[in-house]
């Protein structure tokens, strides 16, 4: 339900954002975007983590199906970042936002269609009050929720810098426009790429750590000196690689350590 609540916010942000023709209406667009992005954020790897739960009677599968998850998610991103610019080029940056309401529209039926898992719904039901406070609780009181949480935001905090400042490299490198459609192709793929490595790295081993570790401090060391365009976007490809595999890991270890009932608050939150 808050999926589909998510998709028609994001209709109606596609929408306000087609038919915006000043800044206001835009920003309002932007701003409904947000709750959207509120909405998605961690009810999709709980809904994951409690369907492996309830399917298998434990989560130890869940990293290799979060990361499939990730791999589907990524080609999306990938396949809309080259369509959107064809769409961009031989119509009309506008039109690129109705093209996105049907669309919206098949994701609203798929979540329709899909058997939620039942996990959190074992426990009586609670006011929103008391739900909220619990959730905040259960945020505060552990020192494992406390690290994981720590670990989950700063990897979400590093890797959305990579995302979002990643292409100002490129305008000051002064890289071709052509260039920025596969750019940006490359760099959400990390996310899939990330997800289809993490069920075969075992990630808990020390030498594993060490070695993302060092990848990524040497990365973004990199990215503080270089003015090579080549080096620029394979030190972001493998730092935001580096960031969507640690990314995952901690998801699961943040799932274990809360119950299912406020699984999606504290992963959200």
């Amino acid at each position: 339900r808050v999926m589909i609540l998510g998709c028609l916010v994001l209709l109606i942000s596609s929408l306000l954002g087609g038919l915006s023709h000043d800044v206001i209406t835009y920003v309002i667009a932007a701003m409904i975007l947000g709750v959207y992005f509120a909405f998605s954020s961690g009810t999709v790897d709980s809904v994951v983590y409690d369907t492996v739960v309830e399917e298998t009677g434990s989560s130890e599968l869940y990293e290799r199906w979060i990361g499939r998850i990730r791999a589907v998610e990524s080609a999306a991103f990938v396949l809309s970042a080259l369509a959107g610019g064809v769409l961009a080029q031989y119509t009309s940056t506008r039109f690129t936002y109705f093209a996105t309401i049907p669309l919206v529209g098949l994701a609203i039926i798929g979540f329709w269609r899909f058997d939620e898992p039942r996990l959190h719904q074992a426990t009586e039901r609670t006011t929103l009050r008391s739900h909220v406070a619990l959730t905040f609780r259960t945020m505060i009181a552990s020192r494992a929720v406390l690290r994981a949480l720590l670990l989950v935001a700063t990897a979400g905090l590093l890797s959305q810098a990579v995302f979002e400042f990643g292409p100002l490299w490129l305008v000051a490198l002064a890289a071709p426009a052509v260039l920025y459609g596969p750019y940006w192709a490359a760099l959400v793929s990390t996310l899939g790429v990330g997800g289809l490595l993490i069920s075969k790295l075992h990630v808990e081993r020390r030498l594993m750590l060490a070695v993302l570790i060092t990848l990524s401090v040497a990365t973004a060391l990199l990215l503080t000196w270089t003015r090579s365009l080549p080096v620029v976007v394979a030190a972001q490809f493998v730092l935001a690689l580096v960031l969507a595999i640690i990314g995952i890991h901690a998801s699961r270890l943040l799932h274990d350590a809360v119950p299912s009932a406020v699984r999606a608050g504290v992963s959200s939150g």
